[in-house]
């Protein structure tokens, strides 16, 4: 095989078919999924696993058993007890209806009892329960092998294989100690290695200031594996005569001295002023006068925070008469080298405007300085000092949806935006935490910043890690590490619990209040042995090894020259199917060219739009003929394949313009002519990928017909070209100089941020399911991963295949590989998955 047939035969394909759904006839088909959040010690019910029974029609069947197997979790011991409840067509954990008795842990185990399935989703959960000593370094996975069913057992499959869950701690829960809301967590570390966590315990309900809140310690001795009780160190009483829901204290933040070992912890009072609120209004006012101006008060412990001081008002001190608000920000303040702590402070100034700043002391908590206004805009923030000895600042930005970060080399005199201001972090409005921290790789001496939010700019969703190599100039996706998927409300905080891990408490999806310790090690690891995101959780075959060790052995596409007319060559000549009784009938499209395919068996009312790859300027629909007739095969489903314009002759939109075009048509044609469809899909791989999810936001945008589900395989979804992949990856089909030619062949003077051009940047609202796939050794890889973190905050089902040793568009080795044929299962198991009820 040639160079040219090669790269004609990898770089751009599609393939559909389905492992997880049993043969024809059978009329019950069962998939497992999990979702990305801790399982707690202290919870009575951790969602482990959903399990759904699809009935495709009438009928008396009962649920007699479920069978399963811990396959992956690290100690089955961990594990007290493992229980099933079922949620009816509700796709939402719940516990109200169990199904059976909850068992031991073990291997391998079923839970029997007795339930009627509906025709339709009938959805269950497995749930654990782990036992107080449940090692926090552990993880845990559950497998359900079959269901049981008088008819008999059918096999489940797995929609989301790679996932193992993290062992966390509820640190503070709903009604504990009878408050009904624990919020606004700050996390240090204090020279002895306890832990000391404050929190607003929002006594009577979850709603900020005013309102009964006092502030709350948790302490932990042991690296955060248990917690002494609550203790409340911060409570105003009914000061003034007033009751306590008019004299809460909120927002802690926290510093430790490391030299002399005190620790300071601040909040903000509010006295009187029923509700309203300091950050709106006059819920906080100019001056000082007590019941007016809310005000700043701290606490101090020199016993390692075991007993503290009565609060001392610092208002006068610290904050000037004509700012409408000065308060602390709730997190973690840090100790230079030459002693000057530095504490992350926020307020409002004359004008009313919010804004984040410092404030330092030289003389270890005895007296402080207020710096200058980093940013009008700003709220809450946290400080680090860069290697070059100048000051951070990451603030909440509550203009935009991107954190603000400013920098100051005289601290907090003066201040400089940073590179990233207002651009490169995103975030929802929420707090963030920012953490340097120092290590010893192969006897050198580095630092690295890592940084925690909900990676989302709509709802506190994707509670994620970030690390910077570089003092937060980037922050590349292959060290982003995704803990809680879930809806909480954000608010982490992170420290370093030891020389070998991370601590954070958030505000998660699983309880008020989650810790969880992360080893170093995992944050560290290079892109290459990085946890991808996506990345599934099976061997790479022989065959796909060995292919791969062959494709290294040769020079990508691209390289050395860019050959148009050779590409062209090589992707516009007819590959027949090699799949038996295949039907090809060729059709009109407006002007445009297109051919049906239909495998035995295939449903002509299912129909998939394939959108060809080529680089937006090579390829056609009888270069996919093979792989089409596989397609047809697995999902049988009718594949159309349209010729759409080709670039440069025709740039931007045209090609596009043109998909939108076929799937117009094909909604109300099908391969025997006129007819509405029962069903649409729309694929595509690496630029057809590209079209592939422009056209989904095209058709929302233009208000058209919206097929049941998109699937795009290794597409281009950034033509700005800034993923990290594009530099970390050694790709061997193409080579990186092709990328830039590529998109500006398409594009021409298009802005490549337009999210027609480039899908990364659009807003995936509205839009039916998806699933990406991809191979791990591709320079696109990290365009698959951004699209889907992208669409997956914007509330969008996607499911993110990352293929281990595979390569840019692998499916087109089918049947050489066995990766593409089971590549090519997933999809159609996801098309069954998403077709609409008859």
């Amino acid at each position: 095989m040639n160079r040219m047939a090669i790269v004609a035969g990898l770089v751009f394909v599609l393939s559909i078919a389905n492992p997880g759904v049993p043969a024809a006839g059978q009329d019950v088909t069962v998939t497992t999924a999990r979702r990305v959040h801790p399982v707690l010690i202290r919870n009575e019910a951790g969602a482990l696993l959903q399990i759904v029974v699809d009935v495709q029609r009438d009928t008396d069947l009962r649920l007699q058993a479920m069978h399963f197997a811990l396959d992956g979790t690290d100690d089955v011991s961990d594990l007290e007890s493992l229980g099933l409840f079922s949620t009816g067509a509700r796709q939402d954990f719940a516990t109200t209806t169990p199904f059976g008795k909850p068992t031991g842990a073990a291997k391998t185990f079923a839970l029997r009892g007795d339930l009627p399935l509906r025709p339709g989703k009938n959805v269950f959960w497995l749930s654990c329960r782990l036992k107080p000593t449940a090692n926090l370094s552990h993880r845990v996975r559950a497998v359900c092998t079959s269901i049981e069913t008088a008819a008999g057992k059918v096999p489940a499959k797995e929609l989301t294989p790679a996932i193992r869950q993290r062992i966390g701690v509820a640190l503070r829960k709903h009604q504990d100690d009878g408050v009904h809301t624990y919020r606004i967590p700050a996390l240090t570390t204090t020279p002895k290695g306890t832990l000391l966590c404050v929190y607003d315990m929002r006594r009577r309900k979850g709603r900020d200031l005013q309102e009964d809140i006092d502030i709350g310690l948790s302490r932990s001795t042991d690296g955060g594996r248990t917690w002494e009780p609550a203790r409340v160190i911060m409570d105003m009483g009914k000061y003034g005569g007033l009751p306590e829901e008019q004299n809460g204290c909120s927002d802690p933040g926290i510093i430790v001295d490391r030299k002399t070992g005190a620790i300071f912890c601040f909040a903000v009072w509010m006295h009187g002023n029923p509700g309203k609120h300091q950050w709106t209004g006059d819920g906080s006012a100019p001056g000082y006068e007590i019941g007016k101006a809310a005000q700043i008060l701290m606490v101090t412990s020199n016993d390692d925070g075991r007993t503290w001081t009565k609060p001392v008002n610092l208002t006068r001190k610290l904050k000037p008469a004509a700012w409408w608000l000065f308060a602390p920000s709730p997190q973690q303040g840090i100790h230079l080298a030459d002693g000057t702590l530095v504490m992350p402070v926020q307020g409002r100034d004359a004008k009313g405007v919010e804004f984040s700043t410092i404030m330092t002391s030289g003389d270890h908590g005895a007296t402080w300085t207020v710096g200058t206004p980093a940013y009008r805009g700003g709220s809450e923030c946290q400080a680090v000092q860069l290697g070059d000895g100048s000051l951070m600042l990451n603030m909440r930005n509550e203009r935009e949806r991107f954190r603000a970060v400013f920098v100051t080399r005289d601290l907090g005199k003066s201040w400089q935006p940073h590179a990233t201001n207002r651009k490169t972090l995103i975030e929802p409005n929420c707090n963030g935490s920012l953490l340097r921290v120092d290590y010893v790789e192969a006897g050198a001496k580095k630092h690295l910043l890592l940084f925690s939010n909900p990676h989302t700019q709509k709802g506190r969703t994707h509670q994620t890690i970030q690390v910077s190599f570089d003092d937060g100039r980037t922050w590349p996706t292959s060290h982003h590490l995704l803990l809680d998927e879930g809806r909480g409300a954000g608010y982490p905080s992170l420290t370093r619990v030891d020389e070998r891990h991370i601590g954070i408490v958030y505000e998660g999806s699983q309880a008020h209040l989650v810790f969880e310790r992360i080893p170093l090690t995992e944050l560290l690891r290079s892109p290459a042995q990085s946890a991808v995101p996506g990345l599934l959780k099976r061997e790479v075959s022989r065959e796909g090894i060995a292919y791969l060790q062959k494709l290294r052995k040769r020079t990508p596409f691209g390289t050395n020259d860019f050959n148009l007319k050779a590409l062209r060559a090589g992707m516009g000549s007819r590959r027949l199917p090699t799949v038996k009784g295949v039907k090809l009938i060729k059709v009109k499209i407006g002007t445009m060219n297109g051919e049906w395919l239909l495998a035995p068996g295939a449903d002509p009312d299912v129909r998939l739009l394939y959108l060809h790859g080529g680089g937006f300027v090579s390829g056609s629909g009888g270069y996919y003929l093979a792989q089409a007739a596989h397609v047809s095969a697995a999902a049988k489903c009718a594949v159309l394949l349209p010729d759409y314009r080709l670039a440069p002759e025709h740039r931007f939109p045209a090609g596009l313009d043109d998909c939108v075009l076929a799937h117009q048509w094909m909604v109300a044609n099908g391969p025997a002519g006129p007819k509405p469809a029962r069903a649409t899909f729309v694929a595509g791989d690496s630029a057809g990928g590209n079209l592939t999810l422009a056209t989904l936001l095209a058709l929302r945008d233009r208000k058209m017909k919206l097929p049941a589900g998109g699937i795009a395989i290794s597409p281009t979804t950034d033509l700005t070209l800034a993923s990290e992949s594009l530099k970390t990856v050694y790709d061997p089909i193409l080579s990186a100089k092709t990328m830039p030619v590529f998109r500006d062949l398409y594009l021409g003077k298009t802005d490549p941020r337009n999210p027609l051009a480039s899908p990364v940047f659009g807003n995936y609202r509205g839009l039916p399911p998806l699933l990406i796939q991809a191979g791990e050794h591709e320079m696109l890889r990290d365009d698959s991963i951004r699209v889907a973190r992208k669409a997956r905050a914007n509330g969008i089902a996607v499911t993110l295949e990352i293929w281990p040793g595979m390569f840019h568009v692998f499916q087109s080795h089918e049947p050489l590989l066995p990766e593409a044929r089971e590549a090519i299962n997933h999809i159609a198991e996801f098309m069954r998955s998403s077709l609409p009820r008859k």
